[in-house]
């Protein structure tokens, strides 16, 4: 925090006014019409291009109410000029004094002029050097709400990124687990395969054994028959009917 507000004094420090502007343009002893951004920061050895060029533009402005301040003075001037020539032609004619309160007046008068002029474009100038001092810390504020914006975006795109890797994980995951349950499905099928012909094959060798149980079963009565009593006719003769 002490750190971003040093950098921020450093820039106020460090931060190019209207005035600046103005004294490098007397010293290089060139107009605003004429200057260049690039030749006033070259000159000043510091400052941004865009606040300098700003400058420019607002005294560019101003040179043509210089001017007109100017021309007013002149016509303030050429107005005494028939007071000055009446003031020669009055010197026999003993109006000297008169003449020359008249003229104290007028050249009163036109001072006063210039210097309201003076005051004016002084207050214009004030004003102008608010209003850039405002536009630049809200350029400063934009500039740094800009930055932050641009970082915020970098940290989406590396948790989109990341969030990306994460799904193609996932998907490779879940592509490897449908084969492992397609796998485990066919050994499924086929172990059933084998339990019914397990179950088949037991079924068949159970009927087997109770069928070769039953054969037993009735071949023992009649050998034990045989050997107890034995037949009372020959094989031949027939059997009486009862």
């Amino acid at each position: 925090m002490s750190e971003q507000n040093g950098q921020e004094q450093s820039n106020r420090t460090n931060r190019i006014t209207l005035e600046d502007v103005a004294k490098a343009l007397e010293a290089l002893g060139i107009t605003p019409a004429e200057a260049s951004a690039g030749r006033i920061r070259t000159h000043l050895g510091r400052g941004s291009l865009t606040t300098i060029q700003r400058h420019l533009e607002t005294l560019r402005g101003e040179q043509p109410s210089r001017q007109a301040m100017e021309r007013r003075v002149l016509e303030e001037m050429k107005g005494l000029v028939p007071l000055l020539t009446a003031l020669g032609e009055s010197v026999v004619s003993g109006q000297y004094a008169r003449l020359l309160d008249q003229y104290e007046e007028e050249l009163g008068n036109a001072e006063a002029t210039i210097e309201g002029l003076k005051a004016e474009v002084e207050a214009l100038q004030n004003q102008n050097t608010a209003l850039a001092a405002t536009l630049e810390e809200q350029s400063q504020t934009l500039h740094q709400a800009i930055q932050e914006k641009d970082q915020t975006i970098e940290e989406l795109r590396g948790e989109v990124a990341r969030l990306t890797e994460a799904l193609r994980n996932r998907e490779e995951t879940i592509r490897l687990q449908e084969a492992r349950i397609r796998e485990l499905e066919a050994a499924k099928e086929a172990l059933g395969a084998r339990i019914e012909a397990l179950v088949d094959q037991l079924s068949t060798l159970k009927a087997a054994v109770i069928k070769g149980k039953e054969e037993r079963d009735d071949e023992k009565p009649e050998a034990e028959g045989q050997g107890a009593n034995p037949p009372l006719f020959g094989k031949g003769d027939a059997k009486p009917k009862p």
